[in-house]
């Protein structure tokens, strides 16, 4: 194998690893929100709108989560 090839094929590993990286990191923000929200949920004095409004915003973070998840699954069969 030609050394133009093998330095070819590195950087295509380390894009792939780059773009995993990513999407790794991206899985972490939205779990650290995630988890600010549920620290924020048990708080007592929250209203039901307030406790409706942090549901909300959970159940979009779990969707947003769902997708990058899919999103890495997809991009594996590749």
């Amino acid at each position: 194998m030609s050394e133009e090839r093998k330095d070819s094929l590195s950087l295509e590993q380390q894009k792939a690893i780059d773009k995993q990286q990513k999407q790794f990191d991206e899985i972490h923000t939205i779990m650290l929100k995630m988890k600010a929200i549920a620290f924020k949920a048990t708080d007592e004095s929250l209203t039901d709108e307030e406790r409706q409004s942090l549901q909300d915003e959970m159940d979009s973070l779990k969707e947003k989560l769902d997708a990058r998840y899919q999103s890495m699954l997809k991009n594996d069969e590749e």
